[in-house]
Formats: structure tokens, sequence, C-alpha cells
């Protein structure tokens, strides 16, 4: 079996004053704001919580973003690119100066992310020697752990999902898609709201106190 260490995690994440725009029309700012900062909080605990992974670095054209980052013994890096490709190829470029032997990208807004997905995907792609990746409901990529030996050309945004599988498969490479709720549910809709609340009953609470 390959060596998988160090694995690194990279996380990208907008500056919460341009994310969830699809939210303003039944949430306030302040509120939009809060659960940005919210579910931040929560993949970074889920992630750094990870005993597989052995360092994480947070990339982000926010100061306050890399200050919570920072909190969490995470390394920041500040980009304002406002190109996500262009983005985790700067964690990359710090994965491969850490010697990384895996890396895994994960976004910054999974609101339902829990420790134990982050360490079965990691797990997983450790059994079977491959790949893994986990869809968005649109097409997108919510999670991808690899090799760095297997490093993809980076195509998120629109069906990336799609981009990186088949960009795998060209170069015969082992690929397996890892579906779960905590890892493709995305906070982005108003009946994504809906069904986030119906999950977490005291959120608004929660998000109040953030205040």
């Amino acid at each position: 079996m390959k060596t998988f260490k160090p694995c690194i995690a990279i996380i990208p994440a907008k500056d919460f004053q341009k994310g969830k725009s699809r939210l303003s029309e039944v949430l306030k700012e302040k509120f939009r704001i809060n659960i940005q900062r919210w579910m931040l909080k929560n993949v970074l605990f889920s992630v750094t919580k990870c005993k597989l992974i052995d360092h994480t670095v947070v990339i982000s054209d926010s100061l306050e973003v890399l200050k919570i980052a920072s909190q969490f013994k995470t390394e920041g890096i500040r980009s304002n690119s406002h190109d996500l490709n262009k983005d985790l190829n700067k964690g990359l470029e710090c994965a491969k100066m850490r010697n990384a032997k895996s890396i895994l990208i994960i976004p910054s807004d999974l609101p339902l992310l829990e420790k134990n997905t982050v360490t079965k995907i990691i797990e997983r792609g450790i059994k079977l020697s491959s790949v893994m990746i986990t869809p968005s409901a649109d097409g997108g990529t919510n999670c991808l752990f690899f090799l760095s030996e297997n490093l993809p050309i980076l195509s998120f945004g629109k069906n990336s999902f799609k981009k990186h599988w088949d960009g795998y498969i060209e170069k015969d490479i082992d690929i397996d898609s890892y579906e779960n709720e905590s890892l493709s549910f995305d906070l982005d809709t108003p009946d994504n709201l809906k069904k986030l609340i119906e999950c977490k009953p005291n959120l608004f609470e929660t998000l109040t106190l953030e205040e």
C-alpha cells in the first residue's frame, strides 16, 4: 500500500460578504454572514479533528476568514485572484512544499459535515488505492481526495464532477464516487435552507448567538 502521510487538507473560503447571494430573498445579510461563519467553523472543526489529516491550509480573500482559520491552528493563504482553481493551485503548491503524499480538497460551506465523514472518505481512498470524489447536487465537486502523484487538472465550477472524473479516466487512474449527505449537501437555495433547518431546528438560535 502506498503511503498517504503526510495528508494535507485544502479549504477554499470566500469573503462572507460575497457568499450565498441566492439566499438573499429569504435571509437578511447578517444571517447570511453568520451562517457562512458557522459553516466555516463546522468544516474547520471536522477537518482538524480528523486524525488522518496532518495539516490544513485555508485559502481566502478575507482577513476575517483567515483569522477564524488561525483559531483552529491552520495555515492561511491570502488570495485575491477571484478564481477558485487558481486559489486551489496555490494550496497545491503549499502542499508540495510540505511534501504531502495525499491531499483532500473540501469547501468551507458544508453545513452537515462531520469528522467521521472526513475520516471515512480518506480511509476508503486508501483502501481502494483510488481517487475519491463526492458530487454536489448540481454536478459540481464537493470533495476530492487523491495521492499527490495523481494531481488533477483542477476544474472546479460548472460540471466539475464530470470534468474531474473524465480527466482521471483518460489518465487510466482509478477513481471512485463517495456519496454521503454530509459531504454532498450544499446550502445554496431557499429549499436547501428549509432542509437544513429540518436537520438542525436550533440553527437560527445559534446564528443569533453568532451576532
